[in-house]
Order: C-alpha cells, then sequence, then structure tokens
C-alpha cells in the first residue's frame, strides 16, 4: 500500500508534493528531519512518484512499477545507507551509486537511489 502522506509533516507537502504533482523533480533531493523510519518512507514514497507509470495521481499504487516498488523489488530503485546507523553516508555507497548511474535503467526511463 501507498504511504500515508499525512505523516510527512506540512513541509514535506509544500516542498515536495509540487515536484511529484508536475512530475517535474530535481536531480538530487535531500530528506532531512524525524525519525530515520520516516526519512526512509519519505524517499520510497518519492521513488515509487516517480517510477510510476499509471495515470492519474503519482504513485497510483496499482501499476507494475508500483507493485515493484512496494515489494522493494524494482530494479530501478535502489537504497544505500543503514537505517540503523547515525553514520554519514559511506564512502562505499558513494562509489556504488557512481558505478552504477553509468548502467541504463531496466524497466523505465530513470533509475532513483
Amino acid at each position: 500500500m501507498t504511504a500515508d502522506i499525512s505523516s510527512f509533516g506540512e513541509s514535506f507537502k509544500k516542498e515536495v508534493l509540487p515536484y511529484i504533482n508536475t512530475l517535474s523533480f530535481p536531480n538530487t533531493m535531500l530528506i532531512e528531519g524525524g525519525s530515520a523510519e520516516l526519512r526512509l518512507s519519505a524517499a520510497r514514497f518519492i521513488a515509487q512518484s516517480l517510477l510510476c507509470v499509471g495515470s492519474g495521481a503519482h504513485p497510483c499504487g496499482v501499476c507494475p512499477s508500483c507493485v515493484k516498488c512496494e515489494a522493494l523489488s524494482h530494479p530501478d530503485m535502489r537504497e544505500y545507507g543503514d537505517i540503523s546507523s547515525d553514520a554519514a553516508f559511506k564512502v562505499e555507497a558513494c562509489r556504488a551509486v557512481r558505478s552504477d548511474c553509468f548502467v541504463l535503467p531496466n524497466d523505465g526511463d530513470k533509475k532513483v537511489y
């Protein structure tokens, strides 16, 4: 099931939803504030919205791309880092992202990290 955006707060709705609604998203977005679980949920919601191929509102929650995102099995969605750690983004993760950027998307027209 698609995340409930009411838990993300007003700043998320004000700053992020316009990008999702217009399907015009910046190359990079940093998510900060809230708990690690809330940040991860917001990141997954954004990724699902960007990869959604359904008609209407994004994410639709029913298209093949949304189903794969919800199952965490979409080949064009990658997660790096450890939610249980206070550590910053590791150098090894940066190297992995950089290496994977050269590979074309598998299912759609973009990749989300």
